[in-house]
């Protein structure tokens, strides 16, 4: 699902692109508006997928060492995975209710 959506958005922004390069051509207005749109962007995947990516991957890597050493109880992995993305409080198994 990440790589259609990715894949998606890619050809959007080409559209995008395509677009306003046809109603306003090549020139230094569009130079101008495409590096005002170019540097939050970049600063925005840096910043915050990157970040979390940073962070998440020694959470996960901690809970699952703490699965292997749990002998019984919760799933460390679940309680991550519950405490970190929206929508998933439910009980540890079951599907959150509608």
């Amino acid at each position: 699902m990440t790589a259609g959506l990715t894949a998606a958005g890619a050809v959007l922004g080409l559209v995008r692109d395509q677009i306003m390069a046809g109603y306003f051509g090549a020139g230094a207005g569009t130079d101008a508006f495409l590096v005002a749109w170019t540097v939050p962007e970049f600063a925005s995947t840096l910043l915050i997928e990157d970040a979390m990516a940073l962070i998440m991957v020694p959470a996960f890597s901690r809970a699952l060492a703490r699965r292997s050493g749990a002998l019984s109880g919760e799933d460390p992995v679940h309680a991550l995975v519950r405490g970190t993305l929206p929508g998933s409080s439910s009980p540890s198994g079951s599907p959150p209710s509608s």
